[in-house]
């Protein structure tokens, strides 16, 4: 199944590039490219329904789902939350912050993330539990400050790089 956007969709992904803002360029290349992508938007349904990372879409469709994700996930929790509610996509953020330009960002990942993985048999009891009273416990236990907050210092570069990268891959998102 084709998962890009037809050519006759470019203008108006070119026309998210130039918006007035660029949290708004960034999400308005997301919408177009994934969420209101009908093929797309219905393969992620799923995969988040099953709690799994879809298979059917091309790596750059993935890298950019992973860094909105954690767009959305991070500032409204921070990493704890990235990680209870989007816990298959957790293996897919080191590569996709290093493949739109991110080392610094992902080996920030890698090391915030060495912490609970050697703890991960607490986490899954946590996670396993699924309850306000098991996130809070494991908030208590698990602190992802580092992440977090090199997360807001580069936020602004995690905007930048995606759109640079989406740019630069336009052919993964739309059929020439």
């Amino acid at each position: 199944m084709e998962t890009r956007l037809p050519a006759t969709d470019l203008e108006a992904v070119r026309s998210c590039f130039h918006r007035k803002d660029l949290i708004e360029s960034f999400y308005a290349l997301t919408e177009k490219l994934l969420w209101r992508n009908e093929p797309v938007a219905k393969i992620l349904d799923a995969a988040i329904a099953g709690g799994i990372v879809p298979e059917d879409l091309n790596d750059s469709q993935l890298t950019l789902e992973t860094v909105a994700i954690l767009t959305l996930e991070v500032p409204n929790g921070g990493l704890l939350q990235f990680f209870w509610n989007r816990p298959a996509w957790v293996e897919r953020v080191p590569a996709s912050l290093r493949l739109i330009g991110l080392p610094a960002l992902a080996d920030e990942f890698d090391r915030s993330t060495t912490e609970l993985f050697s703890r991960v048999g607490t986490y899954a009891e946590f996670r396993k539990r699924d309850s306000l009273e098991a996130f809070s416990e494991c908030a208590s236990e698990f602190s992802f400050d580092e992440f977090d907050s090199a997360f807001y210092d580069q936020e602004e570069q995690v905007y930048v790089k995606a759109i640079e990268f989406v740019s630069q891959h336009l052919g993964d998102f739309v059929v020439p």
